[in-house]
């Protein structure tokens, strides 16, 4: 049975940004985890040319990529919306996730996913009746909502009468780091998730060969290869939580709280963090954590969502 949709009207066009300190240190975090309940965040951005495409001739999406990714739920949560039947292509599922769906897999499965399992990905090719979404939600058309994510970022600040500001955010793909530099009237900084900074500038650079037009890469001193558990990303989560009273995403946002409060120095002025959403991998991660905990320390206290 598939989820009841949760209306458009739902949708915060202008999110806030508020203040908060870590560590001592003041911040601003652009609340784009607000965006809606279930879509939000970057991934949020990159689709919403798709939630104003009026096409009645559209039935499908199509799409690729991890079995628990942030925009393979988003996808997901489009294609409910927009009443399209959704196909995802995965690498061949881990038995204990076939057996027992959790996180974005079940929620995506739960909206009426299709999953068809591969050893390599297919060429991805829309058609009259068929959009194709690539890995990450990284195309051209995911410009336009991250045009708008900057346009409202510029306004604010304008608004604020601040004569220097700094705009932060971890990267996966680099393609929200990349477009919000290419509207943003103040310097993007960024580090790699994913991969590393050649990583990055790889896929920048593909865009546009301009090095001038890319964002800033910072690193974290002791970054951590992705979907590695961390016990000090996981602590920085928990703190993080206590002292901002903001939920954050495990995956990501422990990489790029690292690196920015190791770099803060080389941001000028006043740092704008972008809160990318995906709090919904959160329960998988959870559970992760808590998996690998109960092996180092028996009898441990099972680490909830705090929020």
């Amino acid at each position: 049975m598939h989820n009841p949709v949760c209306p458009l009207n739902r949708f915060i066009l202008d999110t806030p940004i508020v203040k908060t300190q870590v560590n001592g240190l003041q911040f601003h975090v652009k609340r784009d985890d607000l965006i809606h309940p279930e879509l939000n965040g970057n991934k949020a951005r990159k689709l919403q040319h798709y939630l104003n495409l009026n096409s009645p001739d559209i039935t499908k999406v199509i799409s690729c990529g991890g079995n628990q990714s942030n925009a393979m739920f988003a996808i997901s949560v489009l294609a409910r919306i927009k009443h399209w039947h959704f196909e995802y292509y995965l690498k061949k599922l881990p038995d204990q996730l076939s057996r027992h769906p959790v996180g974005n897999f079940k929620l995506a499965c739960d909206n009426g996913m299709e999953y068809r399992e591969v050893e390599s990905f297919p060429e991805l090719r829309s058609t009259q009746d068929t959009i194709a979404i690539e890995h990450g939600c990284s195309e051209p058309g995911a410009e336009i909502g991250i045009a708008i994510l900057a346009n409202e970022i510029n306004q604010w600040v304008r608004a604020k009468s601040l004569t220097k500001c700094s705009i932060f955010l971890p990267s996966g793909t680099g393609t929200t780091a990349y477009y919000l530099q290419q509207h943003s009237q103040w310097p993007v900084y960024t580090t790699p998730c994913i991969g590393n900074a050649d990583f990055l500038r790889k896929q920048w650079s593909l865009i546009n060969s301009d090095t001038r037009t890319h964002p800033i890469i910072i690193s974290a001193k002791k970054p951590v290869r992705f979907g590695q558990l961390d016990i000090n990303h996981l602590n920085l989560w928990k703190s993080l939580q206590q002292s901002t009273h903001i939920e954050f995403d495990l995956l990501y946002d422990p990489q790029g709280w690292s690196a920015l409060l190791e770099n803060r120095s080389k941001l000028p002025g006043e740092v704008i963090y972008i809160h990318c959403g995906g709090l919904s991998g959160n329960t998988s991660m959870l559970d992760r954590y808590n998996h690998f905990l109960s092996k180092q320390h028996s009898g441990m206290n099972r680490i909830d969502n705090a929020m």
